[in-house]
């Protein structure tokens, strides 16, 4: 099993962090906790139309990190464009995301097929791998790979 380890402490003190949320709410309470924490290097971005772009005032970064957000996604295509605009080759994806809860509610559309979901990303520029992992009342589905300009699948 991994060490969990906050995404802050990885990038250390000279690192810096944009984190995105269409929700205010869920930035009020991070706001407090890296408060709380002294942590300083973490920019917070308020953003209702996170589910289609990334925001205009984020230029190139190193990786792009999500939690819970494909499933909000409304066009995958016009946001992995953007992603992959702001990465250089090699920069690195990773998204987490929940399926399947409790077994009985169908998953969003853009992570009802994954084989699809895999060619999209492939397509869009990005050598990807999607794992699903057993959860108790809810899958977890994990996409991670790295912007390539040569076109494969498993990284």
């Amino acid at each position: 099993m991994y060490k969990r380890q906050p995404l802050s402490r990885m990038v250390g003190e000279k690192g810096l962090i944009y984190a995105i949320d269409m929700n205010e709410e869920n930035l009020k309470i991070l706001e407090e906790r890296l408060r709380r924490e002294g942590i300083r290097h973490v920019n917070l971005i308020h953003d209702p139309h996170l589910s289609s772009r990334i925001h205009p005032t984020i230029g190139r970064v190193d990786a792009v990190f999500s939690l819970g957000m494909l499933g909000y996604i409304r066009e995958l295509k016009p946001l992995l464009r953007d992603i992959h605009r702001v990465l250089p080759e090699g920069g690195k994806i990773c998204f987490i995301d929940y399926i399947d809860f409790f077994k009985i509610f169908p998953n969003p559309e853009v992570l009802r097929d994954l084989r699809e979901l895999e060619d999209i990303l492939v397509k869009e520029g990005f050598s990807v791998r999607i794992k699903k992992i057993k959860g108790l009342l809810w899958n977890y589905l994990v996409v991670y790979g790295v912007k390539t300009s040569e076109r494969f699948k498993v990284i």
